[in-house]
């Protein structure tokens, strides 16, 4: 799993779709549905998530589904350009 985000309260994820400011993210840490969930991508721009599920796969992964808030411009352009790259590495 690469990682795009890394999580305020600890844990990474890697960004599975971003549309119409509608967050999907693979996290190796859980969160429950209705919390906002704060984080940073790599360069160190803010991401927020609210949860509003929290699916756990095979392998001990979980995927993640909300809506995101408070992004600034630069922000979601980054995150349109991470969704269009493969999540996962070789």
């Amino acid at each position: 799993m690469r990682t795009d985000m890394k999580w305020d309260n600890g844990g990474a994820a890697a960004l599975l779709s971003f549309k119409n400011d509608w967050l999907t993210v693979l996290s190796d840490t859980p969160q429950a549905p209705g919390k906002p969930w704060r984080g940073a991508l790599a360069a160190g721009a803010f991401v927020g998530l609210k949860v509003k599920t929290c699916k756990k796969q095979p392998g001990g992964l979980f995927v993640i589904e909300g809506p995101s808030f408070d992004l600034t411009r630069e922000t979601r352009q980054a995150l349109l350009e991470l969704a269009a790259a493969p999540a996962t590495t070789a």
